[in-house]
């Protein structure tokens, strides 16, 4: 932000901030240069009312826009689904996906049929998203899964890929709001996400109405939950239903009409500069 600020400031136009991760990990409300920043720019984006929540302290002009779900998604599967546990993301630390593979391993002792399959790629410009791929591989060898949990490139054709599977479980500690999960509730997988920092699960997920909501950094509660859709079914076509509503109200046409109601409010017909600082989810 203060690139964009210092580069702009003798410009006549709008400057907005918009932030697409979650910052409750390392933002400091007390770092003087970020809250002078905050209050010189015309608004501030977020994604998630806890976001905004966290910011509130530094700018009054905070809005709340949720991501945009994509379009052309498959249509939601009807049928019997594969016994396999999906997740698709950035091979990254903040994914914490040494908690689903432990999960994993609880459950894959009653339910040996299945597998997980996790989808993604690091960041080649990060040395410890190289790390850390590296270092997930020797869990599932030290944990003697390799028959049984596979990490598998980043597929453009992820979304039909994936659409008969059993779940999708998201082990994230903190998130904006996933684009992985929304697209999974989305094309109607059964979903589990931890409640992670930055509000994003609870900002489109009710508990047991459309997807299971586990605390982070508990394998036993994750394993619990991917237990309940099994034996449950019931629970898991309940949550599929109620998910799939999420692709109409997250539609790009819906969101686009916030962003441009946020700048009509802002704006008032002068010209605005985006400032967008976007990690993928």
């Amino acid at each position: 932000m203060s690139r964009a600020w210092y580069a702009t400031r003798d410009l006549k136009c709008r400057i907005f901030d918009a932030e697409f991760n979650s910052y409750e990990k390392t933002f400091d409300p007390s770092d003087k240069h970020n809250n002078r920043l905050l209050k010189k720019i015309d608004g501030l984006i977020v994604q998630t009312n806890s976001e905004k929540e966290l910011f509130s302290s530094c700018s009054d002009r905070i809005f709340v826009i949720n991501n945009t779900i994509i379009e052309n998604l498959p249509m939601p599967y009807i049928g019997k689904r594969e016994k396999r546990i999906v997740n698709f993301c950035r091979l990254s630390p903040q994914k914490n996906l040494e908690l689903l593979i432990d999960a994993f391993e609880l459950f894959h002792r009653e339910y040996p049929d299945y597998v997980l399959q996790i989808y993604g790629d690091p960041s080649v410009d990060k040395k410890s998203d190289v790390a850390y791929q590296d270092s997930l591989l020797e869990i599932i060898k030290q944990k003697g899964l390799n028959d049984s949990v596979f990490i598998f490139p980043g597929r453009k054709d992820i979304h039909q890929e994936i659409l008969n599977s059993a779940m999708f479980v998201s082990s994230s500690d903190y998130e904006g709001l996933s684009n992985s999960m929304l697209e999974a509730m989305a094309i109607g997988i059964p979903c589990i996400c931890t409640d992670c920092m930055g509000g994003g699960t609870r900002e489109v997920m009710v508990d047991y109405h459309n997807g299971i909501i586990v605390p982070m950094n508990d394998p036993k509660a994750m394993y619990r939950a991917m237990k309940e859709y099994v034996e449950y079914p019931e629970l898991a076509d309940k949550c599929v239903k109620n998910a799939i509503k999420i692709k109409d109200r997250l539609s790009p046409d819906k969101i686009i009409m916030q962003w441009i109601e946020v700048l009509n409010k802002t704006v008032k017909n002068r010209y605005a500069l985006m400032c967008h600082f976007y990690e993928k989810s």
